[in-house]
């Protein structure tokens, strides 16, 4: 079934897309397990065609643009998240009883074919539009020096174009969100 989801906290409306493609993993059993042992996951997690390509998207929303320092915090939500995701593909925790459809439908040919992405959606709540396409610059500069700092992308061959800084109207053009009522197209 498809639908749409609000982010209550960014105040962003995304969708539509198939229920089976998404995984909220702050919604699962592993992960309320574990969050209290400073794991954090990404609002959600999606797998779709676009152009024919297969895509599997961590995706973090914000309501602004994330301030200085904040770039490292997101880079570990993104790695937390794809490690969850696979401890949920291995079952490698007796949490893993309710794995969300998206995992147990996935096999290892689905995440070999797949194109990675790590996406932030900020949303435009306080700044101007001048503002905002600074400020998301500047955010894409920081997160993209954290990526390049770590090695974990590097062990999973992940390229840095694969680290995106969107704004909510950048992430309708892609299909992630949808436009609030009255925002020119």
């Amino acid at each position: 079934m498809a639908r749409k989801f609000e982010d209550k906290n960014s105040e962003i409306t995304f969708g539509t897309f198939e229920e089976m493609n998404c995984v909220k993993l702050d919604d699962t059993i592993l992960y309320n397990y574990i969050s209290n042992k400073g794991i954090s996951a990404v609002d959600f997690i999606l797998y779709h065609t676009v152009n024919e390509d297969q895509q599997l998207d961590f995706i973090e929303a914000k309501r602004s643009v994330p301030g200085t320092g904040e770039a490292l915090k997101i880079i570990q939500k993104f790695i937390d998240s794809l490690q969850l995701f696979i401890a949920y593909g291995f079952k490698r925790h007796k949490y893993c009883e309710d794995s969300p459809t998206l995992i147990t439908q996935l096999d290892s040919s689905h995440l070999l074919n797949s194109e990675w992405r790590f996406v932030v959606i900020c949303n435009n709540k306080k700044e101007t539009d001048w503002d905002h396409a600074r400020f998301l610059h500047a955010f894409w500069l920081e997160i993209r020096e954290q990526y390049a700092s770590n090695p974990f992308f590097k062990i999973w061959n992940i390229d840095e174009e694969a680290i995106k800084v969107l704004s909510v109207e950048m992430a309708a053009k892609q299909g992630l969100a949808v436009l609030p009522q009255g925002t020119p197209q």
